[in-house]
């Protein structure tokens, strides 16, 4: 079993026995048409940054006073001490909906009345999670977008908290609006990228010259598909620093996507080295490519808000590029695969540069003496 074939194994056990890799894995999407906007933060000191378009709310605490965020039954949910220790109360509902996007089973122990349980979470001032309040629950599209191509004020939210301790403290409210945007144009990346391949290509085949095509293509070829890769290990940093994550679920994506980015740029080794079947490791690669970075991450060409720390056309570029590496590696496979069928398909006596008819030395058999 050449090298190659055995990338291809590898990459397909890693997508038969994991989902997705790519995909959101702070337990949101990585694209959304939802945004969430903080219009009042409730007090001097407390800074809201909302996380995913409208998957999680960040609130910092420096008003050098202690500030409590309280839970869906009024209950106190989460603590920010005045020294920076945040502290998340156990038997609080809300800690236990909170820890998926579209809530979670709350246990037993949780009760809205009874005397707080407190954990430490942080000890920054800086907390994020999902609040349901402030971000949309269903999977269905709202019924007051009744025209997606515009933005659409879906609701408004409120987070009540509590400023400071005893007799000095104060009750606010944190407040905003979550909307609908419209998606963008999903074609520039995708035209852009197959401009530049094929505009690569083509200065390729233009130096041809009569050459086979394993020493015309296999070489520029395996560099496309490495860039391509290079930027998903990009990628891959980019999903650990802008998703909020544990480490449990960082070093998942970090194996997997590494494993597969490793076992596609594999098969680029063996088409730069030119093996008899360079072709077929070059179509293997693009295949998988699409498949596995550009395929399951199709909605982030579109939708508006990216979960992303680098600015969004990096990493629409980038799925773009996973989709399209598809085009050179597919006419590579045909012509390298063309071409190996003709030299198979050769006359023996054309390989040896005889016209057909022209009588050679004669031949005696050994076994006729």
């Amino acid at each position: 079993m050449t090298r190659w074939v055995r990338c291809v194994a590898a990459v397909l056990a890693i997508v038969a026995l994991t989902p997705s890799t790519a995909s959101a894995h702070g337990g949101g999407p990585d694209a959304t048409n939802y945004e969430t906007v903080v219009t009042e933060a409730a007090h001097p000191g407390l800074e809201w940054q909302v996380l995913g378009g409208d998957a999680g709310l960040e609130l910092t605490n420096r008003t050098g006073e202690a500030v409590v965020v309280l839970g869906y039954e009024g209950e106190p949910y989460l603590r920010f001490d005045a020294d920076g220790s945040v502290w998340e109360n156990t038997r609080s509902p809300a800690t236990w909906l909170n820890a998926s996007r579209f809530g979670a089973e709350v246990p037993d122990t949780a009760d809205a009345n009874a005397e707080p349980e407190w954990r430490e979470v942080s000890d920054s001032g800086i907390f994020s999670w999902h609040d349901h309040r402030a971000h949309w629950m269903s999977t269905a599209m709202p019924v007051v977008v009744t025209d997606p191509s515009r933005s659409t004020l879906v609701q408004r939210w409120t987070i009540p908290l509590v400023v400071g301790d005893g007799a000095a403290s104060a009750r606010v409210d944190a407040a905003g609006e979550l909307w609908w945007r419209p998606s963008v144009a999903w074609w520039p990346p995708i035209a852009g990228s197959l401009a530049a391949f094929g505009a690569l290509f083509a200065a390729v085949v233009a130096r041809r010259h009569g050459r086979p095509w394993s020493d015309v293509l296999a070489r520029p070829v395996a560099v496309m598909v490495w860039v391509v890769m290079a930027a998903n290990v990009v990628r891959v940093a980019d999903d650990v620093a802008a998703s909020d994550a544990t480490i449990a679920q960082h070093a998942f994506l970090v194996i997997v996507s590494g494993l597969a980015i490793a076992a596609v740029s594999g098969l680029g080794v063996a088409v730069w080295r030119r093996r008899r079947f360079w072709f077929g490791a070059a179509l293997a690669a693009g295949v998988l490519s699409l498949w596995l970075f550009g395929g399951e991450a199709t909605d982030q060409l579109w939708k508006p808000l990216l979960v992303t720390e680098l600015p969004e056309w990096v990493r629409r570029w980038t799925i773009a590029a996973s989709f399209t590496v598809i085009v050179p590696t597919l006419m590579a496979a045909v012509l390298g695969g063309r071409e190996l069928a003709r030299n198979l398909d050769i006359d023996p006596a054309d390989a040896s540069g005889r016209g057909v008819g022209e009588a050679g030395p004669t031949r005696v058999s050994p076994e006729l003496g």
